[in-house]
């Protein structure tokens, strides 16, 4: 297992996401992602829950509180309101990272290109943050880059 420093240059106003696939029925309150790098400046930092609907396409079902700032090790935010995971849905939690030169910790995982299934892995740009009930567009699987995220009840 290789890890390795996310939110690469030359995206902008970008969120990262990963697959997230739960085998019973769970209520998450918070989000957990791994820090490696603060940064030097702030800007907005959030996290959220994504319900897939296609290959190409995802819709923001929780998002936690909004930071401009970042601590080392595991960062967790808590959800603006819990989100109940059915069983046996597959759901992507994603990070939108706006601190420059902060780095998260993750993985090099996917195929790079949309399947028929739904991403391992995606990047999604020119946003400017999470709101619930929002498309996210999945179809950007070019960076094989998982980030390591978590919901906690």
């Amino acid at each position: 297992m290789h890890s390795f420093l996310l939110i690469l240059g030359g995206g902008n106003n970008e969120a990262i996401g990963a697959l997230a696939y739960n085998r019973q029925q769970t209520t998450i309150s918070r989000l957990v992602t791994y820090v490696i790098q603060l940064g030097t400046n702030t800007g907005a930092f959030e996290m959220a829950v994504l319900q897939p609907v296609s290959p190409t396409e995802a819709t923001v079902i929780g998002v936690t509180t909004v930071v401009n700032a970042l601590t080392p090790g595991l960062f967790i935010l808590p959800l603006t309101t819990p989100v109940i995971l059915d069983s046996d849905t597959v759901y992507a939690l994603a990070v939108y990272n706006q601190i420059n030169g902060s780095s998260l910790d993750g993985r090099s995982t996917g195929l790079g290109t949309v399947k028929a299934a739904f991403p391992i892995n995606f990047r999604d740009q020119n946003l400017t943050g999470f709101t619930i009930g929002q498309s996210i567009n999945t179809s950007d699987v070019s960076l094989f880059l998982s980030p390591w995220i978590a919901g906690l009840a």
